[in-house]
């Protein structure tokens, strides 16, 4: 949304008589999208069980934009994590989209990017998430030899 500054001139006209005049003049200033979306932190750090359910929230990511309008609306994507976490475009929610075993893999980086809608161009910024995925008590104690 363009920001409207107002300004009233008094004009005076030497001579005689002295005239004068006033005016308004209204200035309209447009957001250009000269400001990338911004995270707080680079990385961020969280844990999960290997037990937890497919669609099991894993951590809320937030990136702001210091833009307006369109050039301020930011929507988030996930590179990396083998498809086990899927990410909400709109909020940045994170969540599990399969199961996940420790005893397989036990941390994952996900690269989450936030872009915003700006144009004539898009501008983007990226931040870390490593997912711990905790032990649960799901493997029983097995002989080494018969």
């Amino acid at each position: 949304m363009p920001v409207c500054f107002c300004r009233v001139w008094t004009v005076q006209i030497l001579g005689s008589p002295a005239l004068t005049g006033t005016g308004t003049i209204n200035v309209l200033v447009d957001d250009i999208n000269d400001n990338v979306p911004t995270f707080a932190s680079n990385i961020h750090f969280t844990e999960i069980p290997e037990d937890a359910p497919t669609g099991t929230d894993v951590l809320l990511v937030n990136a702001s934009d210091a833009d307006a309008a369109a050039n301020a609306i930011i929507s988030y994507s996930i590179i990396g994590g083998n498809s086990q976490f899927t990410i909400n475009p709109s909020t940045g929610q994170i969540i599990t989209s399969a199961l996940l075993d420790r005893e397989t893999k036990d941390n994952y980086t996900l690269v989450v990017v936030a872009s915003d809608a700006g144009s004539p161009e898009s501008l983007s910024s990226s931040t870390s998430v490593l997912v711990t995925v905790t032990d649960v008590n799901d493997n029983p104690p097995r002989f080494q030899h018969h």
